[in-house]
């Protein structure tokens, strides 16, 4: 259900005595605030994000949108969760400075912390021929420091790439992790993305009505249920707004419920990360 038909059926269920009372500005603006609290509750929405290691450095800042951590990968290697104890009994040990391969990670305040901290950056070639926003692989000038496959980042976008020659990528996703497509010169630095996470997502504006939310379909009607409760509220209608405040609250105990036995380690990995609870998100 698209956000034009969703704030149709708002506007259906407010029964609106003057036709177009509210502006559809403020019915998107609320089914986009229905939307993000649906998430901050169930947390169906998972997103892809990566990075790359720089030499000696521990902290990464992690986009503004996640709420919590999956998994977190270097390479092919998965990293084991440290939760504060242990990061401060390493720190006594004055054992921060190590720095190898990483083997843990620390979500906290919206950044990512890896330990051992990497002794190299990650690798690095140039383009050696410019490339059109619709190429599948592209020619550098040597692809042996990277691996067989994964993803590397030209000037502002992200691509991935299935495989490799000693001098070519191929098999080119582009524009991915909300980067876009664009042309790509010679010369151009080609860097690894040698650290991949696995994140719950906040859910990003619905800025057209053309625009789904992001989570299972059989949950669009929350952020309906959602804006219809403001827009009673808002002609004071207070004891019809607790009725579709009931009916979100249902769906968001439906859906935590769903999810919980569709993907019961999705939580039990992240049950101790920092997220955003319904205090932090509750009703306007």
């Amino acid at each position: 259900m698209n956000r034009g038909t969703q704030r149709t059926e708002v506007r259906a269920f407010v029964n609106e005595e003057t036709a177009n009372y509210f502006t559809n500005d403020e019915f998107n603006r609320w089914l986009n605030r229905g939307c993000e609290i649906f998430v901050g509750r169930t947390q169906p929405v998972e997103a892809n994000y990566s990075d790359s290691s720089v030499k000696n450095k521990q902290e990464y800042d992690l986009p503004g949108r996640c709420l919590k951590i999956k998994a977190v990968y270097w390479e092919d290697d998965k990293l084991q969760p440290m939760d504060w104890r242990q990061y401060l009994s390493v720190q006594g040990d004055n054992d921060l400075d190590q720095t190898g391969d990483p083997e843990n990670y620390i979500f906290w305040n919206k950044k990512l912390y890896l330990y051992p901290r990497r002794a190299t950056d990650a690798s690095t070639t140039t383009t050696s021929a410019s490339l059109t926003v619709s190429a599948t692989s592209i020619v550098v000038g040597d692809a042996s420091g990277f691996p067989e496959f994964g993803k590397i980042k030209i000037e502002s976008e992200v691509l991935g790439y299935t495989a490799k020659t000693a001098t070519k990528f191929t098999g080119l996703t582009r524009g991915i992790e909300a980067s876009t497509a664009t042309t790509h010169i010679a010369a151009k630095t080609v860097t690894e993305r040698d650290i991949s996470i696995v994140m719950y997502s906040r859910h990003a504006t619905l800025s057209a009505d053309t625009d789904s939310p992001a989570f299972p379909e059989e949950y669009h009607l929350a952020p309906v249920y959602f804006a219809t409760a403001i827009a009673l509220k808002k002609h004071k209608k207070f004891n019809e707004a607790k009725e579709w405040e009931r009916l979100f609250d249902e769906m968001v105990s439906e859906a935590k419920k769903d999810l919980t036995v569709k993907n019961r380690d999705k939580y039990s990995a992240v049950k101790n990360e920092e997220s955003y609870g319904e205090n932090d998100l509750g009703m306007i």
